[in-house]
């Protein structure tokens, strides 16, 4: 690990746990999946309810092409058997595998988005093998990639981060390092601070975006990221501060100014 481990801490972990149960639509999630683990893949109604529940709940972006979901529900339906022993083989190969199948048929735009990092089949097939597999396989989007690129600086300067396999061995490094944190608390971790980011990087206006984000936390029915980073409740900013080692007091107040 670079310089930028040495900023981290387990607390942040903890915070991003605790910033997570704060988003009730996010623990709608959690229990739908928890739910839909508990069926069969024997059934191809709940494969694909599977594949819809993820789609629709991370924005994985197989809806934009006709019949794709319906083909992913099929494979996991026709590869059941081999599906239930992943589990006890922890290598990102599979993951990369069971989406190469798809990756070709995304219309040509929607390959990549954010910094290179692919979203559409290789996105949904980390969240599949995370919930529905075994969760020691990390979530893989753009918000996760920026998080681990900011948590492991100077690992990923010698590799890409716009690959499965390198995002897996980069947090399998912050497992070892903290070793009590669950794969779970840390793409929590991961996920909120690439989200964090975003919002310190984006300019608009010449300005970060924080600054945009508190005025639509003021506007008729803002989403629940906009609401925890633009109009935090007091135990979230102490949350965020923790998460963001104080980062976030001090950027929040900056651009409140400017919200006015």
């Amino acid at each position: 690990m670079g310089d930028n481990s040495c900023k981290l801490t387990y607390d942040q972990f903890e915070a991003a746990n605790k910033l997570y149960l704060t988003l009730p639509s996010w623990q709608i999630g959690d229990e739908t999946f928890k739910y839909l683990k508990k069926q069969s893949f024997d059934d191809n109604v709940v494969c694909l309810l599977i594949v819809l529940a993820i789609d629709s709940l991370y924005s994985t972006s197989l809806r934009f092409e006709s019949g794709l979901r319906e083909r992913i529900a099929g494979c996991i339906h026709s590869e059941r058997e081999t599906l239930k022993q992943a589990d006890e083989q922890i290598r990102p190969e599979r993951v990369v595998s069971f989406a190469a199948q798809f990756k070709k048929k995304l219309p040509k735009g929607e390959q990549q988005h954010g910094g290179g990092v692919q979203t559409g089949p290789l996105s949904f097939a980390s969240k599949f093998f995370h919930f529905f597999v075994c969760d020691r396989f990390p979530i893989y989007d753009k918000y996760a990639s920026a998080g681990l690129k900011y948590a492991c600086h100077a690992l990923m300067y010698e590799q890409p981060n716009n690959d499965y396999c390198s995002f897996f061995h980069g947090v399998e490094q912050l497992r070892q390092l903290f070793d009590k944190a669950s794969t779970r608390q840390l793409d929590q971790y991961l996920w909120l601070m690439g989200q964090w980011r975003e919002e310190l990087t984006t300019k608009i206006d010449g300005k970060n975006k924080l600054a945009k984000t508190i005025g639509r936390a003021k506007a008729e029915r803002p989403n629940e990221i906009t609401l925890l980073f633009g109009s935090p409740t007091p135990n979230q900013k102490d949350l965020l501060n923790t998460l963001t080692n104080g980062e976030y007091e001090a950027e929040w107040s900056s651009a409140m100014r400017c919200s006015q």
